[in-house]
């Protein structure tokens, strides 16, 4: 039988159970429900995925319920940021065959950070995907999987990877990145930020590794005034992201 968490283990314990079937909803009050007036809705299992398309760039949410991974597509290249579970891995396929991509297109796998909701689908991935390379954070590379690190490419702050700016965002944990389109404004947060039914938080300090620079990078990233954020947790904003952004970065 499996164990409940104890109240130190809190919120990620359930996240996991999740990714294993125990649960099929998002927890605790993690990730907010989707709206009906929410844009670009598509079925695609649990809450509706939504995708959308600007300045040459299409992205798509794969929405696991208690994590989210993105597919990004630009001309007949894609690249998928984050992964979740391995058990979950088809669901991403499902999402790039309505992408209208496949596999074979997938050259670029970005990984925000290394907590295991994120990345423990790689080696699904990597093998369904085996001419994309695989990137994280410098800080984060030794926290992945010893057999990726021949494929693993580490990434510093505003290098670019398929036109895509990479943003150091420690805090959550020591080398959490964050992606940025420039042209587009859309910006895959990863767990940096997150989306709640009380509105954008930071990352929860129980998981964190350094809160105070967590709380620098929430205003890193308002500074990109993003038009678009894509979460790790919680269904993406589309409407006065910046603002929101903004008043987070405030308040910390």
């Amino acid at each position: 039988m499996t164990m409940a968490p104890t109240s130190t283990q809190g919120r990620r314990w359930l996240l996991v159970q999740a990714g294993k079937g125990v649960l099929g909803f998002a927890v605790l009050g993690l990730a907010a429900a989707c709206s009906p007036d929410d844009e670009n809705e598509t079925d695609i299992g649990g809450c509706p995925g939504r995708s959308g398309s600007a300045a040459g760039l299409d992205w798509w949410r794969v929405d696991f319920a208690y994590v989210s991974a993105y597919v990004l597509v630009r001309g007949r290249e894609a690249a998928l940021v984050d992964c979740g579970l391995g058990s979950r891995v088809d669901e991403i396929g499902a999402v790039l065959g309505a992408a209208g991509t496949g596999w074979d297109r997938v050259r670029h796998v970005l990984i925000t950070h290394a907590h295991l909701d994120h990345q423990q689908g790689l080696l699904e991935v990597t093998t369904r995907a085996p001419d994309a390379a695989v990137y994280a954070g410098t800080a984060e590379t030794g926290q992945l999987p010893g057999w990726l690190w021949r494929q693993l490419r580490p990434v510093s702050d505003g290098e670019e990877i398929f036109g895509l700016q990479m943003v150091d965002t420690p805090g959550h944990t020591a080398g959490h990145i964050a992606v940025f389109d420039t042209d587009s404004r859309v910006l895959v947060a990863g767990d940096a930020i997150s989306n709640t039914i009380n509105g954008l938080q930071g990352p929860m300090s129980e998981f964190s590794a350094d809160m105070p620079t967590a709380a620098e990078s929430v205003r890193k990233l308002a500074a990109l005034e993003p038009q678009v954020i894509l979460f790790g947790h919680g269904p993406p904003v589309q409407r006065d992201a910046a603002a929101q952004l903004r008043r987070l970065a405030s308040s910390q």
